[in-house]
């Protein structure tokens, strides 16, 4: 899609990007400093990190979502989950290969894997687009209908949030797929049940996850082993515990904004201004949902702050190094080079999406950018990864935004090389 307008001058794309990542790099900073200076507690932590999950972002999914979808929209964003897919896919080999070549654990490797396949795609590019519509860069993101500023903003975070419905959606199923943990040597017989049941339960899924199993149950496995009963109870809870993952709240809170966004009659109950239930229920909802992303930027934040390496070390790290050069480096590669190269296949469909460079630069920020696995982890690896990809990185997510930002300029012809 051409562009009759003048275009952008590299100081114009360069203030908006110095621009927008002040403010979500400040934001996780603001986390961070909070935790050095002692002001968030672990208890404050846990408790930020439950209301992201089951009150703030399922109301921003709600009140986004259900207010902007219609069932044209349904139709045309049938890209986005198979992106969501295909940058899942590459993710998870780029992560067993990373496993293969530096000899991980099985339980490592199940780290590395998940690690570069979820990544932040919510949190970092919604603040992004929020913080565009203060510059003038919004210019690149117009479409030829004249829509507002406002409109051309709220289009782009409604494509975010429905791929983060998505991935929320899967996320159980991928997960099956990934290597299972080591087994606990349970040779050693000198710890007492009383020890045991002490031990602090370790789970890498905590944030998704809500089974946590302990150092007692490969005991039970060992013991119940040739059981057929208890296989079948084993099965039956593994299948529980992925309906109760899909069915979270963000994932309930989504799935209704699809289902009222696309009955007229039920959209215009819940968000017309002067029906009862918006004015008691949807308007409360999108008051909180603009807490949403500053809450979960500081959440990050307060998760790194708790890193107690601040350095790399390549002997003890390698995990994490890698994980980093996949996710800012070769993911975002590969997201450029897949989603331009279905641009240029469709240059000619004028009913694919993807001609939309508000589409354009949200299907490359599918597979860039820093990891999102279980930012509220208290596991060292995270907690490390979170710091080094957060906090000793942040100007990486200045060059990765530029980057993203200019390719998207030029494929609209909204880029000028001239300061």
């Amino acid at each position: 899609m051409e562009s009759s307008e003048p275009s952008l001058p590299f100081s114009t794309l360069l203030l908006a990007t110095c621009e927008s990542s002040a403010y979500v790099v400040g934001m996780v900073f603001i986390g961070y400093s909070g935790v050095r200076c002692g002001i968030f507690t672990p208890t404050i932590k846990k408790i930020i990190a439950k209301l992201v999950l089951n009150l703030f972002l399922p109301c921003l999914l709600f009140s986004q979502i259900g207010g902007t979808i219609d069932s044209s929209t349904i139709v045309k964003i049938w890209p986005l989950p198979v992106f969501c897919v295909l940058f899942a896919i590459i993710s998870g080999f780029l992560g067993n290969f990373g496993g293969n070549l530096l000899n991980l654990s099985q339980s490592r490797k199940k780290f590395i894997m998940s690690s570069i396949i979820f990544n932040n795609i919510t949190a970092v590019p919604v603040g992004f687009i929020k913080a565009f519509a203060c510059t003038n860069a919004m210019q690149i993101f117009e479409s030829e209908f004249g829509e507002t500023l406002q409109d051309t903003k709220s289009r782009g975070i409604t494509y975010l949030l429905l791929s983060t419905l998505f991935v929320l959606i899967i996320r159980p199923f991928v997960e099956l797929f990934l290597p299972k943990d080591d087994p606990i040597d349970t040779s050693n017989h000198s710890l007492l049940p009383s020890q045991i049941s002490k031990t602090e339960p370790r789970t890498l899924f905590t944030h998704f996850n809500h089974a946590i199993f302990t150092e007692e149950t490969p005991l039970l496995l060992v013991l119940k082993r040739s059981s057929s009963p208890f296989r079948e109870t084993l099965y039956l809870t593994k299948v529980k515990h992925i309906l109760s993952n899909i069915i979270s709240p963000p994932v309930f809170a989504g799935l209704s904004a699809l289902i009222i966004g696309t009955n007229p009659m039920l959209k215009s109950t819940f968000f017309d201004s002067e029906s009862p239930l918006y004015i008691y229920i949807t308007a409360n909802m999108k008051h909180i949902a603009v807490l949403t992303v500053p809450i979960t930027l500081v959440s990050i934040g307060t998760q790194a702050g708790c890193a107690k390496t601040l350095f790399f070390k390549w002997n003890l790290h390698k995990p994490v190094i890698y994980v980093i050069i996949c996710r800012y480096l070769i993911m975002s590669i590969v997201g450029i080079i897949v989603v331009l190269g279905c641009k240029f296949i469709a240059k000619d469909w004028d009913w694919f999406i993807i001609n939309d460079p508000m589409f354009i630069f949200v299907a490359m920020c599918l597979a860039c950018g820093p990891t999102a696995i279980d930012l509220f982890d208290s596991q060292d690896e995270l907690l490390i990864l979170t710091y080094n990809s957060y906090i000793l990185l942040s100007p990486v997510i200045w060059f990765t935004l530029m980057g993203l930002l200019s390719i998207t300029a030029y494929n609209v012809g909204k880029f000028a090389i001239a300061l």
